[in-house]
């Protein structure tokens, strides 16, 4: 699946990845409430931009990125 098919997907309430070969994605601004916990497949990922979304909380399987250094969630509604 290419980075533009993704956003595309993303902008989806819920949405299933599968193995994913990208470093960088921006699905900022698109009213996603929820990331899907599949997003935890994308071994390469190292770059997420979901900024201005409705997220409440990330997937516990985002530590699988091992890769991923920048994440940009702000303005979501994250609770700790």
């Amino acid at each position: 699946m290419q980075p533009n098919q993704l956003k595309k997907h993303l902008q989806v309430y819920l949405i299933q990845l599968i193995q994913v070969k990208t470093s960088r994605l921006d699905g900022s601004s698109n009213r996603i409430k929820e990331l899907p916990s599949s997003l935890g497949n994308c071994s390469d990922l190292s770059d997420l931009k979901v900024s201005n979304n409705l997220i409440t909380s990330l997937p516990e399987d985002l530590t699988n990125c091992l890769k991923l250094t920048k994440l940009d969630e702000e303005g979501n509604k994250l609770t700790a």
